[in-house]
């Protein structure tokens, strides 16, 4: 009897002589499921010499192919079909069909050749002329004749036209086109006709000075004032000459050629003659905004820096203003040339004042330098006067001297023509000893030490003595191939010791690798559907790297005889896998180099899984090395930024793939894919 798949109710009638009247009925619920739906996919490129590629999206993934196909027993579902390019020949555009069940789709992808010969046309205007041309074609095949021409089977490329003289007429210019296959390129050359005369302008600027010009040609001399347009002038040369106007710079004169139909402009600018110029006072220091006064042609006062301008020419004396505590500078007289520029510069120096440095206690040698205003600088050590200084904020600042405090810098305003005083005092500073203890000694393990004497550095064990007491911190640098401690820090007192250990570790005991569930190596088991598409990941944990160039491992399935799931990756960088799987035994090798460096963090993905869930049982999903193994102990390998090979431990429990409801009370069966549709058969 044929029913439609759902949940049904089973009634078992028990034999009615049983005494037992409890085993008269029997009911059970029985769910039968529908049958899985597939199709056929034909794939017809044309021509089939071609051997055309493809490529195919489908429910199952996408997949590459070259020629005729005819695949059977596959998923419904929509399917795209991309064709490939093929030398010559133009590619069919992509096409989507629907597969339903037990149906048949097509896809028929038609080639068509491309041509590789076209049509030139030449076509030189007027055709009475009967113009002459050549032709050079690709390589360096030449054509040649006279008035309009058609060729045809011009195979493609490039071809220039170089257009004959015809006498009494303009020949065009020759030019380059690209014939393409199946194309038609036209040459057209246009001759015109070589006329006798042309037209001469003037143009005398500014136009209301009616300037006076002369202008010689083949038309012998003519002479006239500002702007004129002479038409039928002779073709030749032509030479203009322009005439004086009180004031005014005139032009130079100069020479043009008039052609057949053409305009030539003489244009004549005339400028002025200037009588003014610019006067520049600068007073130094600016901040004193010191006066002034400019006597000569033109009389003026002012203070602080100006410039002048429109000042008439002629000679300028200035005279500098008094400034309290500064000496004016002497005056002077300069020459004001029209268009030209004079600066009266002014320094102002002020009364001078000393300094007094006391560094105490005397006879520690402690030396010490003095900043000021206009970047001054001295140096100096003990007790000294430094004289002739200008007014202005001076600073000490106090070098160390060993087994002293250094005195904090100090800043103090000197006046005009005054005196200061910088005392310093220098305190003796309590010393111990620092003991650097690198393990293991053969490595040479560079580290900083840094504390109240500064940044200290070095390689390997050392004792240093003489350390000002106080906190000390070491931070240990890194060596290729080891972990590298913690920083620590310690206080040294006066006479003791702090004695530093640090304890290098190789590289990689701490790093794992393990197939989960999720990004963050957090999740070993999911439930699915059958059908699903369940996403996986290859996460690198615990790095002891900052970037990796590829891994190798192996993933197992176990819980079954065979399998019909099947597993796709993708990698999150361009990479190269060699490694052979073989999907109905469970075995996938991955032995994957990265294209690119991909940097580490504490869960760092190298490879995105997607398993299409393909049968009826929970299974166990084991990573380990990959087969082949570059291990000699057949464990995981990573890649480090040298790619050199590096073992790490598998990270992760067995991972499980459940049915819906399994997580955390797991079954598995043998039962197979194909043994389930037997069974709806």
């Amino acid at each position: 009897v044929a029913v439609n798949p759902g949940t049904y109710t089973l009634f078992v009638t028990h034999d009615f002589s049983d005494p037992n009247p409890g085993n008269d009925l029997l009911t059970t619920d029985v769910e039968l499921l529908a049958p899985p739906e597939f199709g056929t996919v034909v794939v017809n490129p044309d021509p089939d010499a071609l051997n055309a590629p493809w490529t195919i999206d489908s429910p199952l993934g996408t997949f590459n192919f070259s020629g005729d196909l005819t695949r059977a027993d596959v998923p419904t579902g929509n399917y795209t079909i991309t064709w490939g390019d093929v030398a010559g020949w133009v590619t069919p555009a992509p096409e989507t069909l629907a597969l339903t069940v037990n149906d048949t789709i097509t896809f028929n992808g038609v080639y068509t050749e491309i041509p590789t010969t076209g049509t030139i046309v030449i076509n030189p205007d007027p055709d009475a002329l009967g113009a002459p041309w050549s032709l050079e074609g690709p390589g360096a095949a030449m054509y040649a004749g006279s008035g309009d021409s058609t060729m045809v089977d011009m195979p493609t490329g490039d071809y220039t036209v170089t257009w004959g003289e015809v006498a009494g007429w303009n020949t065009p210019a020759g030019e380059t086109l690209t014939l393409t296959g199946g194309g038609t390129t036209t040459f057209d050359g246009l001759y015109t006709e070589i006329g006798t005369t042309g037209t001469v302008v003037v143009d005398a600027v500014p136009n209301a000075l009616n300037a006076p010009w002369t202008l010689t040609g083949p038309m012998g001399t003519l002479n006239g004032t500002g702007d004129r347009t002479r038409t039928d002038m002779p073709i030749g040369d032509y030479t203009i000459a322009w005439g004086e106007v009180a004031g005014w710079i005139a032009p130079a004169g100069e020479t043009l050629t008039l052609a057949a139909d053409a305009t030539i402009t003489f244009q004549g600018v005339y400028t002025q003659i200037p009588t003014t110029g610019t006067i520049v006072i600068n007073p130094d220091p600016d901040f004193l905004n010191a006066p002034w006064t400019v006597t000569g042609p033109d009389t003026t006062s002012g203070t602080g820096d100006q410039t002048l301008v429109d000042m008439p020419q002629g000679d300028y004396t200035i005279a500098w203003g008094a400034v309290a505590g500064y000496d004016a500078p002497a005056g002077e007289t300069l020459t004001l040339v029209a268009e030209q520029t004079i600066t009266f510069a002014g320094t102002y120096t002020e009364s001078l004042g000393s300094i007094t440095v006391d560094s105490n206690p005397d006879g520690i040698g402690a030396t010490w330098t003095l900043t000021g205003p206009a970047s001054f600088s001295y140096s100096g050590a003990g007790d000294e006067t430094v004289v002739d200084l200008a007014a202005g904020d001076y600073t000490v600042t106090w070098d160390a001297v060993a087994g002293y405090t250094t005195p904090v810098p100090q800043t103090k305003s000197l006046a005009a023509g005054g005196s200061q005083t910088f005392t310093g005092t220098y305190v003796r500073i309590p010393v111990g000893s620092v003991v650097i203890d690198a393990e293991p000694n053969d490595i040479s393990a560079p580290w900083e030490l840094s504390g109240p004497g500064g940044l200290q550095t070095g390689n390997g064990d050392a004792t240093l003595d003489d350390q000002p007491a106080g906190s000390y911190t070491v931070t240990w640098l890194d060596v290729e191939g080891y972990e590298t401690p913690a920083p620590e820090t310690k206080n040294v007192t006066d006479g003791g010791v702090a004695i530093f250990l640090g304890q290098y570790t190789p590289v990689g005991s701490g790093d794992s690798i393990g197939f989960w569930f999720d990004q963050g190596a957090s999740v070993s088991c999911t439930e699915a559907a059958f059908l699903a598409h369940v996403p996986a990941y290859i996460v690198y944990s615990n790095p002891s790297i900052s970037e990796t160039r590829g891994f190798e491992c192996g993933v197992q399935f176990s819980g079954g005889a065979s399998w019909n799931t099947a597993m796709s990756v993708t990698f999150p960088v361009p990479s190269t896998n060699v490694g052979v799987n073989i999907p109905a035994e469970g075995t996938y090798n991955y032995i994957v180099g990265f294209g690119t460096p991909l940097p580490t963090t504490v869960n760092t993905v190298v490879a995105t899984l997607d398993i299409f869930y393909l049968d009826f049982f929970a299974f166990d999903i084991d990573l380990g090395g990959s087969n082949p193994s570059s291990s000699p102990n057949g464990v995981p390998v990573v890649l480090r930024p040298d790619f050199t090979e590096m073992e790490i431990q598998a990270g992760s429990p067995t991972a499980t793939l459940a049915q819906t409801g399994g997580c955390g009370a797991k079954t598995a069966s043998a039962d197979s894919y194909e043994g389930v549709r037997n069974l709806f058969k």
